[in-house]
């Protein structure tokens, strides 16, 4: 240090060692001092042990690694939105994959202008809820991909600031299966497997039904047998 560069300030990082044997990390700098005729005489040196700091800087890099971990390789479509006007700031690889976009399509675009939404009502719910709460839970709606293929979608999302920005992460779970599952199975309840015709479930229903809206418009119901 002072032989290759004497009379220079020096700025630097060392790991040092405690007087219990414990290693840490020290910020040092090393600055020299001079008498009458700007000699160096000596060098004065300042110490701050950074290891703290060091290990925090450490972690919220891991968190942030992880977080970046998590956010491409979830199954689920997740995107980050601008709040004022949709416009998405961060999508994952699910999100490509389900909607059928090109990363270019998307980053910068508002979803107004990608038209995804079946109904903008469940969009404008979400946005209202969010208002509320800060966050939103199992909201099913309908979306569409690139392709026109129409899907149902159930979405969570909070709200989250970034650089001063407010935004929502949204994550979206493909549920279309689950759809086609309950109707199925609401149709196997409803109606005649070989036939499909309604059968006495379906037609029970229909009566309590009837039965209950005559009863509010004071109107008579008339069942036929044959």
């Amino acid at each position: 240090m002072g032989h290759d560069s004497p009379g220079r300030v020096w700025d630097g990082a060392i790991v040092n060692r405690r007087k219990d044997g414990r290693l840490y990390n020290e910020e040092m700098r090393i600055a020299p001092v001079r008498d009458s005729t700007g000699q160096t005489v000596s060098y004065i040196a300042i110490k701050r042990d950074v290891t703290e700091r060091i290990r925090v800087t450490q972690a919220l890099a891991k968190s942030e690694e992880l977080y970046r971990t998590a956010f491409q390789t979830s199954f689920d479509a997740i995107t980050i939105n601008r709040m004022s006007d949709g416009m998405y700031i961060a999508v994952n690889r699910a999100f490509f994959e389900i909607m059928g976009f090109e990363p270019e399509e998307v980053v910068g675009r508002t979803l107004l202008a990608m038209d995804v939404w079946i109904d903008p009502l469940d969009r404008q719910n979400l946005i209202e809820r969010l208002g509320l709460d800060s966050h939103c839970r199992d909201l099913e709606a309908q979306f569409r991909a690139k392709n026109g293929r129409v899907f149902w979608g159930l979405i969570s999302a909070s709200v989250i600031e970034i650089d001063g920005v407010t935004c929502n992460l949204s994550v979206i779970r493909d549920i279309s299966s689950n759809k086609m599952a309950e109707e199925k199975i609401k149709n196997l309840a409803f109606f005649e497997p070989l036939t499909g015709l309604p059968n006495r479930l379906l037609l029970s229903e229909r009566l309590g039904q009837a039965l209950i809206n005559g009863s509010r418009s004071i109107r008579l119901a008339l069942i036929l047998f044959t």
